[in-house]
């Protein structure tokens, strides 16, 4: 599950720092750990991006906003 940290960074690499916050949704499931990972260990702030999780109570609430 790790493996998709380097993703998640390199994907979020192209944002600039002036893009204001960013929201990532999350289950609070364990396939989020490497999101909880990341925010604790302060690899989103090392790349002075604005990451803040938010909390949906399942994936169909997750998806409505992609819509």
């Amino acid at each position: 599950m790790l493996r998709l940290l380097p993703a998640l960074l390199s994907g979020l690499w192209a944002v600039t720092a002036d893009a204001g916050p960013i929201k990532v949704g999350e289950l609070g499931i364990l396939s989020d750990a490497p999101l909880y990972i990341a925010v604790e260990k302060g690899y989103f702030a090392d790349e002075k991006l604005d990451v803040t999780l938010q909390r949906f109570g399942s994936a169909t609430q997750a998806t409505s906003p992609l819509e």
